[in-house]
């Protein structure tokens, strides 16, 4: 997958719980997240206070990404469309 016009692909992380791929955009101030499968581009993170974001931790109610150039980290919540997705891809619960 070849980053969009104005983006830029440094690190990355999958979410199996939800097939969606967490692609941090270094100088590009963003987390661009994809379909895993189809790479499709199903949301955009962006981080205007950063100055590189280089690498991302996803978890179950936040995307977590680290910036190299200002040595701070940023978390930002993950929306309810995120979790559902995770949901209907996982099928049906199990009792």
């Amino acid at each position: 997958m070849r980053p969009g016009r104005g983006r830029n692909h440094v690190g990355l992380k999958v979410d199996k719980r939800s097939d969606l791929l967490y692609v941090t955009g270094g100088t590009s101030k963003a987390i661009y997240v994809y379909d895993s499968e189809t790479g499709d581009d199903v949301r955009t993170y962006a981080l205007p206070p950063s100055g590189f974001v280089n690498d991302v931790v996803v978890t179950k109610r936040a995307v977590y990404a680290t910036d190299f150039s200002v040595q701070h980290g940023q978390a930002v919540p993950r929306p309810v469309a995120d979790r559902a997705l995770a949901r209907d891809r996982a099928g049906p619960a199990r009792a």
